[in-house]
């Protein structure tokens, strides 16, 4: 369900004409640690879902794409069956292959639009973090634990 209101979406985006220049990241002024912690915990979910929504999408793309590599040797007059909205639809192989097709090109625009979101957030987030002078715990401090560990000896 999700994932056909992301389709019906980038379908929507493409008959948009494409903006030239993106507006500039939005990096709010906050004043407390707390409202800090929030915003980046925010970005971090918002990250998060792109990334999920991306590996939905891929997952899709997989799947049409082995459709497509199933029906190419068929003939254009069998019998092909189409999952459409819960709902098993018989159809010819020469009616449901464009329709596959479209679905792979609206699930490939749709990869690129999300792969420039998530890029946008995580500029968005490295600009906050620069601004706000916040360092993940244990993103730097592995490597010095790593270099710790092989000087330290056992004692037994």
């Amino acid at each position: 369900n999700s994932f056909c209101t992301l389709l019906g979406r980038v379908e929507a985006m493409a008959s948009e004409p494409q903006q030239q220049q993106q507006p500039p990241l939005e990096i709010p002024e906050l004043t407390t640690e707390q409202e800090i912690i929030e915003t980046y915990n925010k970005f971090r979910g918002e990250q998060s879902s792109l990334m999920s929504q991306i590996a939905q999408a891929e997952g899709e793309r997989h799947e049409h794409g082995l459709v497509l590599d199933a029906l190419k040797p068929l003939e254009p007059e069998r019998k092909a069956h189409r999952l459409v909205g819960g709902v098993l639809v018989e159809r010819t192989v020469a009616e449901v292959k464009p329709m596959i097709e479209d679905s792979l090109a609206n699930l490939d625009l749709l990869l690129k639009n999300l792969g420039t979101a998530l890029a946008r957030k995580e500029q968005q987030m490295n600009t906050f973090m620069v601004k706000y002078k916040i360092s993940v715990k244990g993103q730097n401090d592995n490597k010095v634990e790593a270099k710790d560990a092989g000087s330290k000896g056992v004692l037994a």
